[in-house]
């Protein structure tokens, strides 16, 4: 995805903006993934944490509810590896993410019926997904202030 903007007009930018995060799991399957960090089988242990990681932000509110549940050493503390992975990520994003979190910013700040429309959108995405947590924060039409 290409979200330059030089030389761009609003209606080329929002052509470009990214699409609502979809949902690549539901619940069971992420409930699933961390039921397999427990198994006593190391290749299910490794392909649960790759998926959940794969997953981030998404798998990320099932991951500390299991925290909560008082769950066994091992698996706390493969839990806790998996959380710091996923804050790592979001802390370091990568280039598309940037261009991505960066064209909701200038969505956020073009302030069209046509921007508010695709934030609008964007907040209906997977819940949980940083595309989509951001955009809600942006819904409510915003009032500028007129300097003198």
């Amino acid at each position: 995805m290409d979200f330059g903007c030089r030389g761009r007009r609003d209606g080329d930018i929002l052509e470009n903006a990214p699409p609502p995060v979809a949902s690549p799991a539901s619940a069971e399957t992420i409930s699933g993934l961390i039921t397999d960090l427990n198994s006593s089988e190391y290749a299910v242990r490794a392909k649960a944490s790759m998926q959940l990681v794969q997953l981030a932000e998404i798998a990320e509110p099932a991951l500390l509810q299991a925290q909560k549940n008082q769950p066994s050493l091992e698996l706390r503390r493969r839990i806790d590896q998996l959380a710091k992975t996923i804050v790592d990520l979001r802390t370091k994003p990568s280039e598309e993410r940037l261009r991505e979190l960066r064209a909701v910013e200038i969505l956020e700040q073009i302030e069209t019926p046509e921007a508010r429309q695709l934030l609008q959108t964007l907040s209906h995405g997977a819940a949980g997904a940083l595309l989509t947590r951001r955009p809600s924060s942006a819904r409510a039409p915003r009032t500028r202030a007129i300097s003198r």
